[in-house]
């Protein structure tokens, strides 16, 4: 693995934990910034599905071909694409 592919790799893992940790503060109700820690939420789910995908693509331009993983970022779309859905009623609900 290349130094930019370890590279992304961590801003990955950072993202997911900052995710995590803005979910975590939403559910127990433990900020005031609701709509823009989902938006933040939102961001950074799609800069990792980015990020993933140029992983990709990187692993197949250096002969690596192994299994792609084109499910988990159809997957991740989709995920992207609910999360706007609920972003948009509760901003239309208000």
């Amino acid at each position: 693995m290349s130094e930019e592919q370890r590279q992304t790799v961590e801003m990955i893992k950072r993202r997911e934990q900052d995710i995590e940790i803005m979910q975590l503060l939403l559910k127990h109700k433990l900020t005031k910034k609701k709509a823009e820690y989902k938006l933040m939420i939102m961001y950074y789910k799609a800069c990792n599905i980015i990020s993933k995908t140029k992983l990709i693509i990187m692993r197949n331009e250096d002969g690596n071909m192994g299994t792609p993983r084109i499910p988990q970022t159809y997957t991740g779309i989709q995920q992207l694409s609910q999360w706007y859905e609920q972003i948009e009623r509760q901003v239309s609900s208000l």
